[in-house]
């Protein structure tokens, strides 16, 4: 049988594994983040009006990205997840917005 300190030292050691794995995986969406920005101003970039092409962009996922979340069984923890889903995608477009200020046809 385990002693206080022995389930403490677990304890900590599972603790920091789970703190290297949420900075790997935080590590991982902020690459694919940066991935699938980059990629779409790009692929804008090759549009007559990027600009305009982003604006079209954001607007369609603006209005679509409620369908693009799965349903999910738990209704707390789906509830919770949609919402994240909501707010991740509400940013990466707002960063996307921010971007496209420097490309071609966007106002002066």
């Amino acid at each position: 049988m385990m002693d206080q300190e022995d389930r403490i030292a677990n304890l900590e050691q599972a603790m920091h594994q789970m703190a290297a794995n949420y900075w790997r995986i935080q590590g991982r969406i902020n690459a694919l983040e940066i991935i699938a920005g980059q990629a779409i101003l790009d692929y804008a970039n090759l549009a007559n009006n990027p600009f305009e092409w982003i604006q079209t962009y954001v607007k369609s996922m603006e209005t679509t990205r409620k369908s693009l979340i799965p349903d999910v069984d738990d209704q707390p923890k789906g509830e919770r997840l949609r919402e994240e889903t909501v707010i991740a995608i509400d940013e990466f477009l707002e960063t996307l917005l921010g971007q496209s200020d420097r490309l071609k046809g966007a106002p002066s």
